[in-house]
This record gives structure tokens, sequence and C-alpha cells, in this order.
């Protein structure tokens, strides 16, 4: 059962944008950011995902991405890290 911010960000994730593609495979949240991890099945898949959650709480806010590709330079995931609204990404 995931509560607090965990909570929303699974809601948010799951039920308020069209992650056709993307599958979340974790998403942890301290004092001051949440870290998100994705798979995502294309390019397509990492750009319907940016594009829709740039504008939807909790990711509407500060962030940094890590993004993998796999040996042939496809995107295969990645690990966002989200500042908690008021907070911002330390440097």
């Amino acid at each position: 059962e995931h509560t607090g911010d965990h909570a929303l960000c699974v809601t948010v994730c799951n039920v308020e944008v069209d992650l056709q593609g993307t599958d979340v495979i974790d998403v942890e949240c301290r004092s001051t950011l949440c870290r998100v991890e994705v798979d995502w099945q294309d390019r397509a898949s990492q750009s319907r995902f940016f594009d829709q959650t740039a504008s939807t709480e909790p990711f509407k806010t500060s962030g940094s991405a890590r993004i993998y590709k796999d040996e042939y330079g496809e995107v295969v995931g990645g690990v966002i890290y989200l500042a908690k609204k008021g907070e911002s990404i330390p440097k």
C-alpha cells in the first residue's frame, strides 16, 4: 500500500496521464524530492511521458533526469528526480 507523496505520484502515473509504453518501476519520496524510475518501450513512449507529465502534479516542478540507452543507442528507461512543492533540486 502506498501512502503520502508516493501514493499521489502512483495515482498520477496510473490514472491521469497516458503511460502507454511506459512502465513505472519505482517511486521513492523523501523530505525534499521524489525519485521515479521508469522503463520505456521506445523513444515515442519517452516523449509522451515527458510531454504529459510536465504539466501534471506532482511532476509540474523542477527536476532532473538520467536517461538510459541500450547498446544500440535506443532509449530504454530513466530515473527522474523531482523536487517537492516549495523545494528545489540540489546542485
